[in-house]
């Protein structure tokens, strides 16, 4: 990943001072994706009314290429602008924000946001450390004849999820909350050996073979034993089900993966001051 220094911190003023227009903004892109020529040279010069430099040579390069700018119409500081406000939505960004700031359709909107969540993918590395592990169900108020279930015995989408403490989080779509489909997602994610914190569900009665495990009964009213408890994962789904309720007034099935990779990314950059170097740096990697 490509790192931005000097940018830990942007204010809105900040952002305008740096990228004033489409012309800074490609010419930040291209000093960071600009590399030496074929020939050798490494003097590029920009292409006047077009979004590509040229070498000596002859040759024409686009800095855009393979980014989620390439081909698009939208004015290349809008883009900026919606990573932006990305970056400092801590309950996310809707389609219908986004077009009042930006300008344009709904369609565009809704597109450009979309890009920008395709990029907030989980780390595959595995980790080891203490961890907590709970499913859920996203979805609206359960009907007839679900009528006062909140949870399993609904038709809401099952959701699993797997946090290490004081770390990062994971979460995934699943089909099911069978073992058969949450071991998987567990061992991808905690090295064997690391110790596991999760409720009494019978689906990890046999996490013991790979983990230290230990459970708190929630059906008993237990829901902290000392160090034993399932809050921190409990507390990043408050932040999904909150943002999906309000900021995007429910997402379907086919996009939820992608937006809980979305609150996963923000979640695990909680920390920093601002996520808008590393956001803007994955645009360009």
């Amino acid at each position: 990943m490509l790192f931005v220094s000097g940018m830990e911190h942007y204010s809105f003023e900040e952002f305008v001072k740096r990228f004033p227009d489409d012309d800074a903004c490609l010419e930040y892109v291209s000093s960071l994706r600009l590399d030496k020529c074929e020939c050798g040279r490494s003097s590029w010069s920009r292409v006047k009314g077009r979004k590509s430099y040229a070498c000596a040579c002859g040759k024409h390069i686009s800095p855009l290429k393979d980014t989620i700018f390439a081909g698009s119409k939208l004015p290349l500081r809008k883009w900026f602008y919606a990573i932006y406000l990305f970056s400092q939505a801590k309950n996310g960004v809707s389609a219908a924000e986004l077009q009042r700031h930006l300008g344009c359709t709904y369609k565009t909107a809704w597109k450009v946001a979309a890009s920008i969540r395709s990029l907030m993918e989980p780390e595959s590395s595995k980790l080891t450390g203490e961890f907590e592990a709970d499913e859920t169900y996203v979805g609206g108020r359960p009907r007839y004849p679900y009528f006062g279930h909140s949870g399993r015995g609904t038709k809401k989408t099952p959701v699993f999820g797997i946090v290490r403490r004081s770390g990062d989080v994971r979460a995934h779509v699943v089909e099911n909350v069978r073992e058969s489909t949450l071991k998987p997602l567990i061992r991808s994610y905690a090295a064997p050996e690391s110790t596991l914190y999760t409720d009494e569900f019978v689906v990890y009665d046999r996490m013991g073979k790979w983990y230290y495990h230990d459970r708190v009964k929630h059906g008993d009213k237990e829901f902290v034993k000392d160090y034993i408890h399932t809050n921190t994962i409990e507390g990043f789904w408050s932040i999904v089900k909150n943002n999906l309720r309000g900021t995007y007034k429910g997402v379907s099935h086919k996009h939820l993966q992608s937006y809980l990779n979305q609150f996963a990314w923000m979640y695990n950059h909680r920390h920093e001051v601002s996520v808008f170097p590393h956001l803007l740096a994955l645009c360009l990697k």
